[in-house]
């Protein structure tokens, strides 16, 4: 329903002349990604990116370039887009780079990362999520530190030999992601970060600081799952 109503907007917008109908393109490319419609998706993103760069508006191009490689990424494990999804990931990435968007840099890394971590390629995951901590501002977006955080620390602990080392810097990180995520009000997220701390407090054989972070990971999943029940 919704992107019949967002080709109605576009088809009076473009007869009107209106340069609204750019936003248009974006959201339909945006509800067909998510409707599972690659192609079209791919197509009103590239409506939208031609009308950007008629514009000369960067950010807006980077947007639609970073967002067809999300398009290109969802793809990417059985249909082999893993070259396209890097390439239009690193053409936003320069564009950003361009116009000093520390937030968005660092997100397209974070996208990227997920990325290689989807194909199992946990070494060039782990050196994008590093570039993708060292990008974020310390007081940027909290949504977007703590998701790159999480990625991070529960992809570090799924890995063999783990050392002492690696788990203080996890607890250190997943720390900093369960402040941010609380403080925010992200549930999500803070239900994550108390999973990671949970985690990896017990590989480093601290169960006593464990514990309150699984009773607390517990008590907010079911909170969570609660909330999705009255939500459907």
């Amino acid at each position: 329903k919704g992107i019949e109503n967002f080709i109605k907007a576009i088809q009076i917008k473009e007869n009107l002349n209106s340069p609204d109908a750019i936003t248009a393109y974006v959201n339909l490319g945006l509800s067909y990604n998510v409707n599972g419609q690659k192609r079209e998706s791919i197509f009103y993103y590239n409506k939208a990116l031609k009308s950007f760069r008629a514009q000369n508006d960067q950010a807006g191009e980077a947007l639609c370039l970073n967002n067809i490689g999300e398009v290109y990424s969802n793809y990417t494990a059985t249909n082999g887009y893993i070259d396209s999804a890097i390439y239009y990931y690193d053409q936003a990435y320069l564009l950003f780079e361009t116009l000093q968007d520390s937030n968005s840099m660092a997100r397209s890394y974070n996208s990227k990362a997920d990325l290689y971590r989807s194909q199992e390629d946990y070494e060039q995951a782990i050196i994008t999520y590093k570039k993708a901590l060292a990008l974020v501002p310390s007081n940027g977006l909290k949504r977007l530190q703590t998701s790159i955080i999480n990625n991070y620390t529960s992809l570090r602990l799924d890995l063999p030999n783990i050392t002492k080392s690696d788990l203080q810097e996890i607890i250190q990180l997943a720390k900093r992601s369960y402040r941010l995520s609380t403080e925010s009000g992200l549930i999500q997220a803070q239900s994550f970060a108390a999973l990671v701390l949970f985690n990896a407090y017990t590989q480093n054989n601290q169960f006593k600081k464990a514990a309150p972070f699984g009773k607390e990971y517990i008590n907010l999943n079911d909170s969570l799952n609660n909330q999705a029940s009255i939500d459907a």
